[in-house]
């Protein structure tokens, strides 16, 4: 399965990179995220996180995985990995537009054998939605 969105935001890209880049700031914003935790890893360039999510509110189940962010100039990639019988990886490339406008293409690619994975897919995409929202709250908050 693949999906892919365009969000338009008015701003700097600087200001807007970091609730993507460090997961654990992304996590507090993710309307599906319970916890995130960092790992140590050998390689600078990227970083790896223990996360925990539970995608239905009203099914007591938690999913847990890792992932691994990777940055480069204005891509940041996730691959999430240890989520059973399931491929899954998206990246955001941050594109401006002008100095004050630019716009984060979103793509997303999952392969699955899981039970529910349309379902988790479309459960997925919702939350992305849902995130990009409570940055643009989060970024205006913080300007007031």
């Amino acid at each position: 399965m693949k999906f892919k969105s365009q969000y338009h935001f008015k701003g700097e890209i600087a200001k807007i990179q970091p609730y993507f880049s460090d997961l654990k700031v992304y996590g507090k914003l993710h309307p599906l995220i319970r916890t995130v935790k960092e790992l140590k890893t050998q390689d600078a360039s990227v970083s790896l996180f223990e996360v925990s999510e539970r995608p239905f509110g009203w099914v007591p189940i938690q999913v847990r995985y890792q992932a691994l962010v990777k940055k480069h100039k204005n891509l940041i990639g996730f691959q999430i990995k240890k989520l059973p019988f399931t491929k899954l990886n998206f990246n955001y490339e941050f594109i401006e537009i002008t100095e004050k406008e630019f716009e984060i293409k979103f793509r997303v690619y999952m392969k699955s054998r899981m039970i529910g994975s349309r379902l988790f897919f479309k459960k997925m995409i919702t939350a992305q939605n849902q995130l990009m929202n409570n940055v643009l709250l989060e970024i205006y908050q913080s300007e007031k």
